[in-house]
């Protein structure tokens, strides 16, 4: 015995079309709809064109889908829908096709690309190319084309705008500015590029042990006064071991920090809180060992040795040179990832 099945053509819950058949049949057009375009007959997610033919293996029901057509485009247009939190652009705007289309992708502030569909004139997508970040190409087709973006809130926002996704530093950044030891210069920059000073390096350390109260004790150098942002973490440091002044009683607060120091600060806050210091580096390697301070030497030995500090390119330490806050938020995640328990 032969199995029929139910083959139902609708078309806005309108039945154009009903038929038999145990084997295949073949699609036939929708009527024409003002306005519109029509795409296909979609079943169970899948769109079949006309005079396609389908096996048909059970009762089947297909939709007719169509497009829209907007107004005052022709065949050799590229059309841009508008986007909200964000814009974009396309070159060349006519075209015939085959001919190589760029969208250019600029998303607001805190925010990125979340979708970019490009479809031809049946509403069909059309295959994309990420040249760039920001930059795509197409090929355009026949009937011209239909370009559509969105724009999402950016993964994570910080609240720094000379600090952007993609920077070097960006991570950095991110995890001394979550783990509250380092904040911006103001409430919208970091300042990856601005020296560290003397004072800052220690108040970083101070936010890492949590701030400890110590306001009110009396300072042992001359230059930090009782109401100054950083005397607590000062004072908590030179209590502690961690840093020390000049001969002169000077503590010098706002000098530009070296890489030296730094590592020298470093070492002495990981044998304050008794962690392993074991780790030694060959300071030799280097082109400019002979740079390194005396009263550095075990310092910057162990950050190396624990990879803490690295070269700063051409084999050199640079132990004299400024540490900027770019630089220092990265070996701060270096120091807590490696080090801090």
């Amino acid at each position: 015995m032969i199995q029929l099945y139910t083959i139902t053509l609708t078309e806005e819950q309108e039945v154009l079309c009903q038929s038999m058949a145990n084997d295949e049949v073949t699609m036939i057009n929708a009527p024409e709809k003002k306005g519109y375009k029509f795409i296909g007959w979609v079943c169970d997610n899948k769109t079949y064109d006309e005079g396609e033919v389908v096996a048909v293996t059970e009762d089947m029901e297909f939709e007719a889908q169509w497009y829209y057509i907007i107004s005052g485009t022709d065949a050799n247009s590229v059309n841009v829908e508008e986007s909200a939190n964000g814009s974009i652009e396309v070159n060349p705007k006519r075209a015939s096709s085959g001919t190589t289309i760029t969208i250019t992708v600029k998303p607001d502030s805190e925010y990125e690309l979340g979708s970019l569909i490009v479809t031809n004139e049946n509403g069909r997508s059309v295959a994309l190319e990420q040249v760039s970040e920001n930059e795509y190409t197409f090929e355009m087709p026949e009937g011209g084309a239909w370009v559509e973006a969105s724009f999402v809130k950016s993964a994570y926002e910080l609240p720094f705008k000379d600090v952007a996704i993609g920077d070097w530093f960006y991570e950095a950044v991110k995890y001394v500015y979550d783990n509250g030891l380092m904040n911006g210069m103001s409430a919208d920059t970091f300042g990856p590029n601005t020296n560290l000073s003397r004072g800052m390096i220690v108040k970083v350390l101070y936010n890492l042990e949590g701030g400890k109260d110590t306001a009110g004790s009396e300072s042992v150098f001359s230059d930090v006064s009782s109401d100054a942002w950083y005397a607590a973490a000062v004072n908590w440091a030179a209590a502690n071991g961690i840093v020390e002044g000049y001969e002169n009683g000077e503590f010098r607060p706002e000098q530009d920090l070296t890489r030296a120091e730094m590592a020298v600060i470093l070492y002495r806050y990981a044998e304050y809180k008794g962690y392993d210091m074991s780790a030694s580096g060959s300071l030799s390697a280097f082109a400019d060992s002979s740079e390194v301070p005396a009263w550095a030497e075990a310092g910057m030995s162990w950050a190396v040795g624990i990879g803490v500090i690295n070269g700063v390119g051409n084999n050199m330490l640079n132990p004299t040179g400024t540490a900027q806050r770019a630089e220092v938020a990265q070996l701060l995640m270096n120091y807590c990832e490696l080090i801090v328990k």
